[in-house]
């Protein structure tokens, strides 16, 4: 996971930013990250 978010585009450093600070990866799976990052990207359009 920690991986996942380290390669992210800098455009998605907010939301690495918000996982990190609730400490939610140790819960989440690599599915529900990427549906939180194409949420993301949804909302920026």
């Amino acid at each position: 996971m920690e991986k996942i978010l380290r390669s992210l585009d800098p455009k998605f450093e907010h939301i690495v930013a918000i996982i990190k600070e609730i400490k939610y990866l140790e819960a989440m799976t690599i599915d529900k990250l990427l549906a939180s990052l194409q949420a993301c990207e949804e909302k920026k359009k």
